[in-house]
């Protein structure tokens, strides 16, 4: 493959290198910048250390976040939230063979990790070795397709090794993939989501779609479930994710999303292939977090022995789960399914304040029904009231388990 000129580095290493910290992908996406570093995982000297290394690195002290880092660096080899973090420090700190070690650290324990990807392939790139780097930002697409930051960089090794087409098709996917460009798109569906406007938001849903249908914009439509489903319409994000499959039929983060929609729905028959899918390859999931989704299945069965049983060993908070609320929310599910609805409303509260990015907003609609199994008529309007601008898909589903 054709070089990059000496000393070079894409357009979008400063870009990619700035926005890494904050854009771990999960869901995946994405988490709080905490729980992507591990910060929020259990205690220990690799937590501690990560947080002061954390505060340290978000006053631009890189090095002295380094130096906090490193006296715990043989410690914590196989901490995958310290190595994420020690490769994004290292990186700013300009030690990049310590940040490529680091990176290497993270793809052992999972190949699919998509900042350490990113991480890899730029370092690469501004090492010179573009067949490396080309190898890494493929893999970062095809398991993260709205990689703003991968298809950039895959644009401009495409180029430089005189590949036309390919640039051209990367060009398009990273055109489609800026954050500013889905911002003003989105917005359109968070004002008609705030102002609880459900029909309006479904024509305008409709109208996006019609726009970008098709195989040559899946991940435009991924993004667009996303914004489905974090606003209650379970269905509509459903009938965009399998459009989305159509282009990426393996990819596990679209499973999980589909598993998610479908069991909001208590469809528990269509979510179980995608479980024994992800059981075979869960991609960025974590082995607790497939354990959590199995047992929400088993809920929705209503076999609740089965669903303690998963629940039991899925206790332990592990370095690499990015779905913080699933554990309080199925907790929740359970005690409600056992009608312990004071201490179901204490771990639906816990999913809803840990789930920053509304993944399991079908939460707020097993409140309102805890609520008004205790009687609490007046609290569960409240929480209804509440959906219609929060999550305007719910507001019907709600406001008819008041009636």
């Amino acid at each position: 493959m054709k070089q990059a000129k000496k000393n070079s580095a894409p357009r979008s290493w400063p870009l990619a290198l700035a926005l890494t910290t904050a854009s771990m992908v999960a869901f995946p996406g994405a988490w709080s910048t905490n729980q992507a570093l591990g910060a929020d995982s259990p205690k220990g000297p690799c937590s501690d250390c990560l947080k002061a290394a954390a505060a340290a690195f978000g006053h631009g002290k890189n090095n002295q976040a380094l130096e906090i880092m490193l006296a715990q660096s043989k410690l914590c080899q196989d901490h995958i939230g310290f190595q994420t973090m020690l490769m994004t420090v290292a990186s700013r700190a300009g030690k990049d063979d310590m940040a490529l070690a680091a990176a290497e650290r993270v793809l052992k324990s999972n190949p699919d990790a998509a900042p350490a990807l990113l991480h890899r392939g730029l370092i690469y790139y501004k090492q010179q070795d573009t067949d490396k780097a080309r190898q890494s930002f493929e893999r970062l697409v095809k398991n993260d397709p709205t990689s703003y930051e991968g298809w950039l960089s895959l644009k401009e090794i495409y180029q430089a090794a005189n590949q036309p087409e390919k640039a051209r098709i990367a060009g398009i996917k990273a055109s489609y993939t800026e954050p500013g460009f889905m911002r003003a798109k989105l917005r359109i569906l968070d004002t008609l989501n705030a102002q609880g406007k459900p029909q309006a938001f479904k024509t305008e849903l409709k109208k996006q779609i019609d726009q970008y249908e098709g195989e040559q914009e899946p991940e435009i439509m991924i993004m667009l479930g996303d914004k489905a489903l974090t606003c209650g319409f379970f269905k509509e994000a459903l009938g965009i994710y399998n459009e989305a499959a159509r282009a990426y039929p393996d990819l596990a983060p679209l499973k999980t999303r589909r598993v998610i929609a479908h069991l909001s729905l208590q469809d528990a028959s269509a979510a179980a292939p995608f479980l024994d899918s992800l059981a075979k390859s869960r991609g960025d999931l974590s082995q607790r977090d497939l354990n959590l989704l199995q047992a929400w299945h088993h809920i929705v069965k209503d076999d609740i022995a089965s669903a303690q049983k998963l629940l039991a060993i899925s206790n332990d908070k592990t370095n690499d789960d990015y779905l913080p609320a699933l554990a309080p929310f199925v907790k929740g599910l359970l005690a409600q399914a056992n009608k312990q609805y004071d201490i179901a409303r204490q771990y639906l509260d816990e999913a809803i304040r840990s789930d920053k990015l509304n993944r399991l907003v079908v939460a707020r609609l097993h409140l309102v029904q805890v609520e008004r199994a205790m009687g609490n008529q007046e609290e569960a309007e409240s929480q209804s009231k509440a959906l219609e601008t929060f999550a305007c898909g719910l507001q019907a589903e709600a406001t008819k388990q008041n009636d």
